[in-house]
């Protein structure tokens, strides 16, 4: 369960979506541009039907530095969409397998 604190932070940048630009700017240094329009959007992330994701092949490589997975695609032509479903694997991947630090993508 949420506590108090973690809520009215959240609850703020809803508010008043400006003061991101400001954070951006003055605790991290960076030069956001001006925001001009924000909506929130729907943060539930749950996926109700059946998607079928499957590499080609997943391999599990142990070194002296570690564990790491091995993933294998076979693309005959380029495919701008699988930008996307790379993004999907590999956060699946590391979720799944728990992956420390240590752990490397190839």
């Amino acid at each position: 369960m949420a506590k108090i604190p973690h809520e009215a932070l959240h609850q703020i940048f809803r508010d008043q979506p400006e003061l991101f630009t400001h954070a951006m700017r003055r605790v991290l240094g960076e030069q956001y541009p001006e925001v001009s329009d924000v909506s929130a959007v729907n943060c539930d992330l749950t996926k109700i039907e059946a998607i079928e994701r499957r590499i080609d092949t997943i391999l599990k490589v142990t070194t002296p530095d570690g564990d790491h997975l091995l993933a294998v695609e076979s693309q005959t032509t380029e495919d701008q969409d699988k930008v996307r479903s790379w993004a999907y694997y590999l956060s699946l991947l590391e979720s799944r397998h728990k992956l420390s630090r240590r752990s490397s993508w190839f």
